[in-house]
């Protein structure tokens, strides 16, 4: 699905799991990898948020960094008008919500969820501030209990594509961290209840979730992340309580 139409979302998956494992050892290098995730803003908006949660400075310091040199770089080369053209499209990128100059169906958000079952505009974006609300602050309590670099990004994750109004299936690529995390850690040790069913419906949720929104009118997306962002809190509590240290 990816190769046929995922634009960029290998490139995109390739940078978060990579700034995620080298946040521990190397947390500049992981700040300037993470950074690089600017060219698709709405999957890095909670990353500076985790970073600061969980006070790993230099690797902030370093988002910031590799974000601002992609900019310069890209303002050399293409000079300022390129600039100028994007921020005038910005208010395109809006309309593509709101007139639906992008089929809902196509997208995996919760705003995308209620259009696709005729929701009011202003009911999609009231029902997705509450879900992006929600999954901030799960995310924030989870970051609190763990000092795990791989299951704060997996969390960051999950969170990031509930949090955005404007996700597509290809975009659940990420979800390759947590869903790699989850079932190394399962194998290694044991699964906690329910979780090889919450592994399996994340797992084929890309292939599945246009058709059932497009055909049949049932955008299960938001519903599958809200309960595979359950599935990485009860792993996080469990690791919590099984290594009281590690929060």
């Amino acid at each position: 699905m990816t190769v046929g139409h995922g634009q960029n979302a290998l490139l995109t998956t390739a940078l978060f799991t990579g700034g995620a494992l080298k946040l521990k050892r190397r947390p500049l290098i992981a700040g300037l990898i993470l950074g690089a995730l600017c060219f698709k803003p709405q999957l890095a908006m909670l990353v500076p948020l985790t970073l600061v949660v969980t006070g790993r400075w230099r690797a902030l310091a370093g988002f910031f960094a590799g974000a601002m040199f992609l900019v310069g770089v890209s303002w050399l080369v293409f000079g300022a008008e390129t600039w100028r053209a994007f921020l005038v499209e910005n208010a395109l990128a809006r309309e593509t919500l709101n007139q639906g100059l992008v089929d809902p169906a196509k997208m995996q958000s919760a705003f995308a969820a209620l259009r696709v079952l005729g929701a009011p505009l202003a009911a999609a974006y009231g029902v997705q501030a509450l879900v992006s609300l929600a999954a901030i602050a799960a995310l924030i309590l989870m970051l609190r209990r763990t000092r795990d670099p791989l299951l704060q990004m997996a969390v960051t994750a999950c969170a990031g594509l509930l949090a955005t109004p404007f996700v597509l299936d290809y975009d659940l690529t990420l979800l390759a961290l947590p869903l790699a995390l989850v079932f190394s850690r399962g194998s290694r040790e044991k699964f906690l209840p329910y979780e090889k069913s919450a592994l399996l419906t994340a797992y084929v949720l890309p292939a599945v979730a246009r058709p059932l929104a497009l055909y049949a009118h049932l955008p299960l997306s938001p519903l599958a992340l809200g309960l595979f962002l359950l599935t990485l809190m009860r792993r996080v509590n469990a690791e919590a309580v099984a290594s009281p240290s590690a929060t």
